[in-house]
């Protein structure tokens, strides 16, 4: 998943149907779904591939490593640097 224009675009739905079933039954809004999506396919490549910890980034569809850095701090609670 690119980002939430690509599930809008595949769901055919406003945004504020989205983010309403996505809060109705997982809890969270579809931003948050994603980052957490991202955050663990991260997670895996850091602990099963050699991959630098920007290339990992770059795959799960972060821009900057710090960004990613931040994501993995608010979800799991800590950083790329310390998982690896």
């Amino acid at each position: 998943i690119e980002n939430i224009e690509t599930v809008l675009d595949e769901a055919r739905m406003s945004r504020r149907a989205l983010e309403k079933r996505f809060n109705a039954a997982l809890g969270r809004s579809p931003a948050a779904t994603l980052r957490l999506i991202r955050v663990q396919q991260a997670h895996r490549l850091l602990l099963e591939t050699t991959m630098s910890i920007e290339q990992v980034a770059r795959r799960v569809g972060y821009e900057r490593r710090e960004v990613m850095s931040r994501a993995f701090r608010a979800e799991i609670g800590f950083s790329p640097s310390e998982i690896r």
